[in-house]
C-alpha cells in the first residue's frame, strides 16, 4: 500500500512517498502553503496521480503552554488534518513528528552545497520522510521467527 507523508507547516509543506510495498520512503516534494485549501487540493491531485492509499500527517505534539493551551502549530496541523480527511477518499492518519526536523538536519549536514533556501525546501521533504518511516515502522506486520539453521550432512 502506497503512503504519502506530510510535514505540515504554515509556510511550507514537505511531502514524502513510499514504494507500493510501504517498505521504502523517499523525500518527494515541497509545497508552498499559501492556504490550507490550496495545499489540500494539490495533495488530493497527488494522491490520485500516484495511487496513494493512505496519507500520514505529522503532528507537533508539544506540551501545552502555561495557560494549558495547545501550541498554535498543533491546532493548525489538526485543522489541516480535518480538511484533508473531508477532501480525500483515502484514510488520513497522524503520527508524532517530534524530532523529525532534527533528524532531517542531520541527514543534510554533509551537503554544504545547499544554500539556505534550497536547504529549507529539502529539509521539509526529509522531515516528511522521517515521520512517514516512523509510521510505517510502528505499523509494520510482525516478522516471524527466523527459519532454523540447517546443518550440512555430507
Amino acid at each position: 500500500m502506497k503512503h504519502l507523508g506530510i510535514d505540515y507547516g504554515t509556510e511550507r509543506v514537505g511531502l514524502a512517498i513510499s514504494d507500493p510495498d510501504a517498505r521504502l520512503v523517499f523525500p518527494f516534494k515541497t509545497l508552498y502553503n499559501r492556504s490550507q485549501q490550496r495545499v489540500a487540493d494539490e495533495i488530493a491531485a497527488l494522491v490520485v496521480e500516484h495511487g496513494v492509499e493512505q496519507v500520514v500527517v505529522g503532528l507537533p505534539l508539544h506540551p501545552p503552554d502555561a495557560d494549558g493551551q495547545e501550541p498554535l502549530s498543533l491546532r493548525q496541523a489538526r485543522n489541516f488534518v480535518k480538511r484533508l480527511t473531508r477532501r480525500l477518499a483515502v484514510p488520513v492518519t497522524t503520527v508524532d513528528e517530534t524530532l523529525t526536523s532534527c533528524a532531517a538536519r542531520d541527514d543534510l549536514a554533509d551537503l554544504p552545497h545547499l544554500n539556505g533556501k534550497d536547504r529549507r525546501l529539502v529539509l521539509d521533504r526529509h522531515a516528511a520522510a522521517h515521520l512517514l518511516q516512523r509510521h510505517l515502522d510502528m505499523n509494520a506486520p510482525p516478522r516471524g521467527p527466523a527459519p532454523p539453521a540447517t546443518a550440512d550432512t555430507d
